[in-house]
């Protein structure tokens, strides 16, 4: 079962993933513009470059002799879309660095960019909990907040977080988003394609989160008291 990572689209900066499944008893909707198997993309680490982080508490499952484990405390990211935006339109050069190849980079680069237009709600949140489960998710967690606040080093935490394979070339963005699966048969290539990828869902794919709708039957009408009489004959006036 693939290990997941989401973007959702917000009406309240909060990162904790469940306030906003909270929020939806209160009529807070939010939307799932992105997500990404077994890895946090490139451009999403990029869109998250400083974004405030929230300490998240985790709970985990009990053990099997009953034993409960202390919840494990993450800092997730939070941030406006349109400092996510400004994010990414400055980070060509990071695509460009980590392809090598100046027309490489910027066609995923580009791709990731017009992703970010013309969203319905104002805040971008980062879930990238699953993935942090892959590996020992505490070390995990500690490089993905040092991968959005420090800038030495930070290369080496994007290529790690997104598992992009720097031995292998990434297709070029054309092929990648045009051909059939079948024809990107090159595994290696294709996990550096996929790291790179913004994973969108595409306007017409986007997952809505919205309350349940309860829906009652509506009551019978009250039985009013009825005055049981015997049929009249028809010779009586009464």
């Amino acid at each position: 079962m693939a290990n997941r990572s989401y973007i959702w689209n917000t009406a309240t900066p909060d990162a904790n993933p469940w306030n906003h499944l909270d929020g939806l008893n209160q009529g807070i909707e939010f939307v799932e513009i992105a997500d990404a198997s077994n890895r946090i993309p490139v451009p999403w680490l990029c869109c998250f470059r400083g974004a405030e982080l929230n300490k998240v508490s985790i709970p985990l499952e009990p053990h099997d002799n009953g034993f409960q484990p202390e919840p494990l405390i993450f800092e997730l990211p939070w941030i406006e879309v349109s400092t996510a935006q400004k994010n990414l339109q400055e980070s060509l050069h990071i695509f460009q660095e980590l392809t090598g190849d100046l027309l490489l980079g910027e066609g995923y680069w580009d791709y990731a960019c017009r992703g970010l237009v013309d969203l319905p709600l104002p805040y971008l949140v980062l879930n990238p909990i699953d993935v942090f489960f892959m590996n020992d998710p505490l070390e995990e967690a500690e490089k993905f907040a040092r991968c959005l606040h420090e800038s030495s080093g930070s290369m080496e935490l994007i290529k790690h977080l997104s598992f992009f394979n720097e031995y292998f070339p990434a297709y070029p963005a054309h092929d990648f988003y045009s051909l059939p699966f079948s024809e990107l048969n090159h595994q290696a290539r294709l996990e550096s394609s996929r790291a790179l990828d913004a994973a969108y869902l595409g306007k017409n794919n986007w997952y809505w989160h919205r309350a349940i709708e309860q829906k009652h039957t509506p009551p019978e009408p009250p039985v009013q008291n009825k005055v049981t009489r015997e049929k009249k004959q028809w010779w009586r006036l009464w």
